[in-house]
């Protein structure tokens, strides 16, 4: 094949790239035994200004990507490469891209000790940039999908919004253990998102959630944490898009898992669900349970804030408190400072 066809290939090929480009020449049909490139130093053996092939060059370049692998090195790994003779650095470049690593190259002539600090650098901030680039990627496709379900069904953009969440969870775990040491992960969140779904009337309509793919995917691993009130105050608003208000939180009703806790006479305590087996054995009659998020309707109690479950199957553990004190907001505004109306108003007692 002509230089200018081989070119002309080459340019329409839209997989071609520093890691394939040795292999897409002789796919392409490029002539692989033709001299091409020579150095000025010796390569593997072959003496300095030796014209080398594509064979020899990929060859060459496979045995070092081979020694990498077997050092660990894989995709996406950040690799400085610390050289001082132009073989070396073409040859290492191409190895590292061969196998989808990130070669950061570096100027051989430069004093150790500010190699080492570069190396220091470079080893941890490009991870964590490519990390968030790719979050974020994964947010805008995902976000696509959101917008387009949310016109088609409360269900279905609740599913995919809990399985981003999940996904994003999985993504950050990998992130964090690439240095051999499992993480820990704590997620702060809703019962709605960290209970499993399954035991609940929610998960019945289809709906799941980041507390059942957790559990599924790590099984014992995982411990899911319900948080329960009685009674006190909420931050919570009205409607969407209304203003944030110090809102009184209504007795929760007697068939509520709420009110049996409040019943018991505790004020604040903590229910080991997995490992008390007659206390596990109790809470899995089903019950409603209270649901308050950014919204709460106390007109609506029974309908807008509550839901059947069976706690013991929903929660590894319950942590209970009696009564709760609203979270105040880092810009509080008159509304909240007022609170909500005495419903004896004007009159109030």
């Amino acid at each position: 094949m002509s230089a200018g066809n081989l070119r002309a290939v080459l340019a329409a090929d839209y997989e071609l790239g520093a890691g394939n480009v040795l292999l897409r020449l002789a796919e392409h049909g490029a002539d692989m035994d033709m001299p091409r490139v020579t150095f000025d130093t010796e390569v593997d053996a072959i003496a300095a200004w030796t014209p080398l092939s594509l064979r020899t060059l990929t060859e060459r370049v496979a045995a070092r990507a081979e020694w990498l692998r077997r050092h660990g090195i894989g995709r996406r790994d950040p690799v400085a490469v610390y050289v001082t003779s132009a073989a070396d650095l073409f040859l290492n470049f191409f190895a590292l891209t061969w196998l989808g690593a990130i070669p950061a190259l570096m100027n051989g002539g430069m004093p150790a000790e500010i190699a080492a600090e570069y190396i220091r650098r470079d080893g941890r901030l490009p991870q964590d940039a490519l990390f968030f680039a790719e979050q974020n990627a994964r947010l805008v496709q995902n976000a696509e999908h959101y917008y387009r379900a949310m016109f088609g069904g409360h269900v279905l953009s609740w599913n995919l919004r809990d399985t981003h969440m999940a996904e994003t969870l999985d993504a950050l775990t990998s992130f964090l253990a690439r240095g051999g040491t499992p993480p820990k992960l704590v997620v702060w969140a809703h019962n709605s998102h960290l209970g499993d779904a399954r035991a609940t009337e929610l998960g019945s309509r289809g709906e799941l959630n980041v507390g059942q793919l957790v559990r599924t995917r790590h099984g014992a691993d995982a411990a899911l944490i319900g948080f329960t009130t009685y009674a006190g105050t909420v931050t919570a608003a009205s409607d969407w898009d209304g203003h944030a208000e110090r809102k009184v939180v209504r007795p929760a009703l007697p068939e509520s898992y709420e009110a049996l806790f409040h019943d018991v006479g505790g004020r604040n305590f903590l229910l080991d669900l997995r490992t008390d087996r007659e206390l596990r054995s109790a809470l899995l009659t089903q019950r409603l349970e209270r649901a308050i998020g950014v919204i709460y309707r106390p007109e609506t109690e029974r309908m807008s804030h509550y839901f059947a479950a069976k706690l013991s199957s929903q929660f590894d553990a319950v942590l209970h408190y009696d009564v709760t004190r609203a979270v105040e907001p880092l810009e509080r505004t008159g509304v909240w400072d007022r609170g909500e109306i005495p419903e004896t108003y004007p009159s109030a007692l």
